[in-house]
C-alpha cells in the first residue's frame, strides 16, 4: 500500500548508491571524450554545509549533469579546504571545554586530535554532500590523508560487490598518483614537435625520474596498505583484481615498482592488467621496452585491454591501424588471459570489423 506523503529517503539513498558503484560520477583521464572539469570551491572542513553551499553545488551539479548528457567527460572535484588556524581554534575550544589546554596534550597528541576532528567534520561534509544528490569524483585512491584513502577502499569494496552482481571474474585497478608535475604530456607535446630525445627532452624527464625516485616511497606503503584490505574483501567475492600498466609516469606503479609490488602482496588474487596502447606510449617516449616487459611481468596478466597506438600517444586505435607490434607482443601474454578490447567511440564499425579478421588470421578465435 502506498503511503500517503511520498518518503524520499530511502529510495533516494539505493539510488545514490547504484549511480555511484556504477561509475555514473567518475571522470576518464584516458577518454577521447571532450573534457569538462569544475573544480568545487572547497567548502570549510571545520563546519557543515549552509544554504549558500546547497546554491553553489546544485548549479554546478546542473551544469556536471548537463555535460555528461551532452558525451563530455566530466570530473568534478571535490574536496575540504584545510582550514588549520580555524581547526586549531575549534579543537583548543574543545579541550578547553573539557579542562585541558593544548600544552597538557604535547604536539603529537593534539595533532592527532585535530586529525580526529577533521575526519568527523569532512565525513559529516561528504555525508551532506551524498543527501543533496551531488555527482562530484569522489574517487581519488592515492590521496595522502587517511580518510581520503578509507573513501577510496571503501568505493572499491562497492565496485568489487558490483562486479559480484555482474558475475564479472576481474576489478581492474587505478592506483593513483604521486605528487609532482604530470610529465607525460609534456613529454608528448615535444615529441609531436620534433624535439623526441632533444636536450630539453632529456633534461625534463630526467628530472621527472628524479623527482619521482624522491617522492614515490612515501605513497607506495599507503598504496599497500588500501591492497591488502581491498584483497582480503575481494578473496570473499571470489573476485579477481587485475592491476593496470598505466599511461602516465606520475602514475602507480612504474614498471620498475610492479613485480615488487606483487611479489610483496603474494596473493593469487591480484595480479597485472596489461594495457597494449599505454605501455606503447611508454615506450614511445623512452620509458620501456614494450616487449622486454612483456617477457618479465606476462606470465603474472590476468588480462588485457587490446587497442593499438599511431606513434606517439594516440591511444585506443583498432589493433593493426597504428605501432603496436601484436604479432611480437601478443603470444608474450598467457593463451588464457582475458582480452578486452578497449577502443575509442570513433572507431567506426567497419574498421573495428576488419580489424577483428585480421585479429582472426594471425592468433584464431
Amino acid at each position: 500500500m502506498l503511503d500517503k506523503t511520498y518518503q524520499p529517503t530511502a529510495m533516494e539513498a539505493r539510488r545514490y548508491a547504484l549511480w555511484e558503484r556504477s561509475g555514473a560520477f567518475a571522470a576518464d583521464p584516458d577518454s577521447h571524450k571532450p573534457p569538462y572539469a569544475i573544480m568545487m570551491p572547497p567548502p570549510n572542513v571545520t563546519g557543515s554545509l549552509h544554504m549558500g553551499h546547497a546554491l553553489t553545488f546544485t548549479l554546478q551539479d546542473v551544469l556536471v549533469r548537463y555535460q555528461r548528457m551532452r558525451g563530455r567527460d566530466v570530473l568534478w572535484q571535490p574536496g575540504t579546504d584545510h582550514a588549520g588556524i580555524a581547526t586549531e581554534i575549534v579543537v583548543g575550544n574543545q579541550l578547553i571545554a573539557e579542562g585541558k589546554a593544548k600544552s597538557d596534550l604535547g604536539r603529537k597528541e593534539f595533532v592527532a586530535r585535530v586529525w580526529q576532528w577533521k575526519q568527523a567534520s569532512g565525513g559529516t561534509i561528504t555525508r551532506q554532500l551524498r543527501r543533496l544528490g551531488a555527482s562530484p569524483d569522489c574517487y581519488q585512491f592515492s590521496s595522502s590523508h587517511p580518510h581520503e584513502r578509507e573513501r577510496a577502499v571503501k568505493q572499491t569494496f562497492q565496485t568489487i560487490d558490483f562486479a559480484q552482481r555482474l558475475g564479472a571474474p576481474f576489478v581492474v585497478m587505478h592506483l593513483g598518483t604521486v605528487a609532482m608535475q604530470p610529465i607525460t604530456d609534456i613529454l608528448i607535446k615535444l615529441a609531436k614537435k620534433g624535439s623526441l630525445f632533444s636536450r630539453e627532452y632529456v633534461r625534463k624527464k630526467l628530472k621527472a625520474v628524479e623527482k619521482r625516485e624522491a617522492v614515490a616511497p612515501r605513497y607506495l606503503p599507503r598504496v599497500k596498505d588500501c591492497l591488502r584490505r581491498i584483497i582480503a574483501y575481494a578473496t570473499t567475492k571470489k573476485i579477481r583484481l587485475g592491476i593496470e600498466g598505466r599511461r602516465g609516469y606520475e602514475e602507480i606503479p612504474s614498471e620498475r615498482e610492479l613485480p615488487a609490488l606483487l611479489d610483496e602482496l603474494n596473493s593469487a588474487q591480484v595480479g597485472y592488467w596489461h594495457d597494449f596502447g599505454h605501455i606503447q606510449i611508454k615506450e614511445n617516449l623512452g620509458f620501456v621496452d614494450h616487449a622486454e616487459w612483456l617477457r618479465g611481468i606476462g606470465s603474472r596478466a590476468f588480462g588485457c585491454h587490446v587497442q593499438d597506438c599511431i606513434w606517439p600517444a594516440q591511444d585506443h586505435q583498432v589493433p593493426f591501424a597504428g605501432d603496436v607490434d601484436l604479432a611480437k607482443l601478443v603470444p608474450l601474454l598467457p593463451r588464457d588471459c582475458l582480452w578486452v578490447w578497449e577502443l575509442s567511440p570513433r572507431q567506426g564499425a567497419d574498421e573495428i570489423r576488419r580489424s577483428v579478421e585480421t585479429w582472426k588470421k594471425h592468433f584464431g578465435e
